[in-house]
């Protein structure tokens, strides 16, 4: 949005401190200006009602405890017009490969995580947390009782990964 609009005001939230601190390193590597980063909580956003005109998350719903509220905030910091955005990891929901990828996800992707990044937890829960989680129709719906309009979603990534999106 900024290359487009640069003197649009872009804000970065996030729960973790580690991954604001992973933020502030990758800003600094390009040089970017005027993207302020604060820790938040997605269920209680501390900005005003009607504030920002897009509101976006990437693989952070599937994480909140209460996807309900979420999406309520999402909506409530939104101005009207302004859109709210989800990227989501999501089972690809086509026989034979939702089974495949449920081998690769569940069982490969650990070992890869356990190998490359040292992290076997983490990377047994990605896969877990996607289980989980609402298939995309549902997203949308509850999208929609959020108070979105128009909520519409694609899939892209060989349908393993769902862009949502709904206007204020």
């Amino acid at each position: 949005m900024r290359a487009v609009a640069p003197g649009r005001v872009v804000v970065g939230a996030d729960f973790s401190e580690a991954m604001l601190r992973h933020a502030r390193v990758k800003l600094a590597a390009r040089a970017a200006r005027g993207v302020g980063l604060l820790a938040a909580d997605a269920l209680a956003l501390p900005f005003g009602d009607r504030t920002f005109a897009c509101v976006t998350s990437a693989f952070l719903l599937r994480n909140l405890a209460d996807l309900a509220a979420g999406l309520g905030e999402m909506r409530r910091v939104t101005m009207p017009g302004g859109l709210v955005a989800a990227l989501e990891i999501t089972r690809p929901g086509v026989r034979g490969w939702d089974a495949i990828f449920g081998v690769y996800f569940n069982r490969v992707v650990p070992l890869i995580g356990a190998a490359v990044a040292g992290d076997r937890a983490a990377y047994t829960y990605l896969p877990e947390s996607v289980e989980r989680f609402v298939a995309p129709p549902e997203l949308a719906r509850m999208m929609t009782r959020a108070g979105l309009r128009d909520v519409r979603y694609r899939r892209l990534g060989l349908g393993t990964i769902a862009l949502h999106v709904g206007a204020a």
